[in-house]
This record gives C-alpha cells, sequence and structure tokens, in this order.
C-alpha cells in the first residue's frame, strides 16, 4: 500500500475517529473528516478541537509517530547531495536604502523593502514578524557583527562587546507577502524560518557599493573596512 507523506497526521485523524465513533455511537466506518470537523452523511458531529479536549481529559495525550516520505516524483541523492532536497523553495529579495558618513564611514539603514514568496502565507502577521525580524538580523551580519578570535577563543562572547542592532538601528520596513502557493504544502505553504535573514548582508554590501563606489566580498562591512577600502582605491589612483 502506497504510503502517504502526512503520515503522523492521517494516524491522529484515525484515532480521534475511532474515539469519536465510541463516544457518539457511531458506526467508525461512518465518521469522515474534514475542514476541521468529524461528520456522518454529512452532518457535524464534533469539532477537531472539542474532540481532542475531550479526548486528553479521558486518555492523557494523543501522541502518534509518523515518518516524512520524500515525495516520489523528486529525486535527491544523499551521497552526492544533489537534486531536489526540498519539496518547495521560498524566495525573497531585499532592497535597502542606507546613509554613510564619508567622514566617519558610519552606516545608517534608512528603509529596507522586503519582498518574500512564502507560499500560502498561513499567519500572514507572524509571517511579517519573522521577515522583519531576520531581515533585521542580516543587516547586524552585513554591517556590524564583528567576531574576534585570539587564542582559538572569542574575545567578543557576550553582548556587552558583541555588537548587534538595536531598535535605535532598526529602518522603516516595508514586507510584502507574494503567495504563490505550493501543491506539496500545509494549505500551500512553503518555508519562512531562516531565509529572511539571507537577504540583509548582501543588501547592505550593495547599498553602501552603490552610495560610495566601494565593493567588499567580506562581511561585515565596517568603517575600518571601508577605510582600507577606500585607501587602496587612492593607492590604484596615485
Amino acid at each position: 500500500m502506497e504510503r502517504s507523506s502526512f503520515e503522523g497526521a492521517e494516524k491522529l485523524i484515525k484515532r480521534l475517529k475511532k474515539y469519536v465513533s465510541d463516544s457518539f455511537d457511531v458506526p467508525v466506518e461512518e465518521v469522515t473528516y474534514s475542514k476541521g470537523v468529524f461528520q456522518r452523511n454529512g452532518v457535524s458531529v464534533v469539532e477537531f478541537f472539542e474532540a481532542a479536549r475531550s479526548y486528553e481529559k479521558k486518555h492523557g495525550p494523543l501522541e502518534v509517530i509518523g515518518d516524512y516520505l520524500h515525495p516520489a516524483e523528486l529525486y535527491w541523492d544523499d551521497d552526492r547531495c544533489q537534486g531536489d532536497a526540498y519539496q518547495g523553495y521560498a524566495w525573497g529579495a531585499n532592497v535597502l536604502e542606507v546613509e554613510v558618513d564619508t567622514d566617519t564611514w558610519e552606516v545608517r539603514p534608512l528603509r529596507d523593502t522586503v519582498v518574500v514568496d512564502v507560499g500560502t502565507a498561513v499567519n500572514p502577521l507572524l509571517a511579517v514578524g519573522q521577515v522583519e525580524g531576520g531581515s533585521l538580523q542580516g543587516l547586524g551580519y552585513g554591517y556590524l557583527e564583528v567576531i574576534e578570535v585570539e587564542g582559538g577563543k572569542y574575545k567578543n562572547d557576550r553582548l556587552s562587546n558583541y555588537i548587534i542592532p538595536t531598535s535605535v538601528d532598526c529602518p522603516d520596513f516595508f514586507v510584502e507577502l507574494t503567495e504563490v502557493p505550493c501543491s506539496r504544502g500545509a494549505f500551500g505553504a512553503k518555508g519562512l524560518g531562516e531565509m529572511p535573514l539571507s537577504g540583509g548582508g548582501p543588501a547592505v554590501a550593495a547599498a553602501i557599493e552603490h552610495a560610495t563606489g566601494l565593493f567588499s566580498n567580506k562581511l561585515p562591512i565596517t568603517g575600518e573596512v571601508l577605510t582600507a577600502l577606500e585607501q587602496k582605491g587612492d593607492e590604484r589612483r596615485s
């Protein structure tokens, strides 16, 4: 028998169907589940959360185990790390405006426009918050967060000497969720997670280059890095 990619959820629903059958004296083969409701012949019997809470009161937590199955139409070679690693890919783009003081080389992000394709945004408010928070982390990685190592140990191993962005450093964020549903994701969702972090650093580098003409292929781009790049440019012109 072909196994489903949603094995855990299906096992849980099957267990609750049996519970609903016993609790409401309905033949288990007549109990169906659709859109959060257990039904009999198309008529609502009990909602999912009501059944789950009732089960927990009588029997304790309902636990099932299901294995994730890679869709058969996707191929992944674990030895060569080649192929389709994920069932769907999310995408994002950052357009960042910065202000650069060419005397002190202080960088200040002003406005960050972020567009992300997350499939269906199951919770848009949380998704926007995730994008803003992750993007701010990426900006910090781009121009603030210097890691110093001495003798194999981190010198800046605490927030008193490891600089991260604060609310003072936060630009105005403008986030747009572009919803292109994924056929394999829950409700059409794709992953979001760490994706917002990826665009901030490159966006900082591109914005600083656009503002100053100085390009760095290393992050973070601190004042010391910009000073060195300026001096190297002066040497080439002399």
